[in-house]
């Protein structure tokens, strides 16, 4: 059976660690599914969801074609994206991939208990120099991956980005995207 990591994130903007993560994932999965998402934790977003989509697809460009952009199953709530994507894909064997930060607040999320139902486990993505969070999460598995990531924060590349700098910490295709459509400023 295909094991499938899902991960949605802000991406806002997606940063060059966002996509080390994706490369660390696709390490261990046969397939990576990516979308960007309106986050409802956050309070607001810096670009528009389109817009956010649009740079994560030039993000994962160039990477390996097991590594996908599947805009088509965004939500704010990761329950009701792996529930679509379980009922269509029930061959595949369903992880949700995310960071640290992400991993600690996971309990809270919204119809968790439907999530837990539809997925193996979680693939936590820590920097390295930190420890794993905790080995299991719901009662499900915890995969936790180990790299140096860049650390980079969407935002403070939204911060730089508004005081007119140029941050090396952003796909040179998703900064060309930012200046030709005015983002972050």
């Amino acid at each position: 059976m295909t094991r499938l990591a899902l991960y949605g994130l802000s991406a806002d903007p997606p940063h060059l660690g966002h996509r080390a993560m994706m490369r660390l994932v696709g390490e261990y999965f046969d397939e990576v599914w990516c979308w960007a998402v309106d986050n409802p934790l956050k309070t607001s977003h810096g670009a528009s969801l389109l817009h956010r989509q649009q740079m994560l697809a030039l993000t994962i460009q160039g990477l390996a074609p097991h590594i996908q952009h599947h805009s088509e199953f965004t939500s704010p709530w990761t329950a009701e994206s792996a529930a679509i994507i379980h009922y269509l894909h029930p061959d595949r064997k369903l992880w949700v991939a995310l960071g640290s930060d992400a991993l600690a607040q996971v309990e809270q999320w919204y119809a968790f208990q439907l999530l837990i139902a539809r997925i193996q486990g979680f693939v936590e993505v820590a920097r390295d120099g930190t420890t794993a969070q905790q080995p299991t999460v719901g009662g499900l598995p915890v995969l936790t991956l180990t790299r140096r990531i860049p650390p980079h924060t969407s935002h403070t590349l939204r911060t730089e980005l508004a005081a007119g700098a140029t941050p090396t910490s952003l796909p040179p295709q998703v900064l060309t995207y930012i200046q030709a459509h005015g983002l972050y400023h």
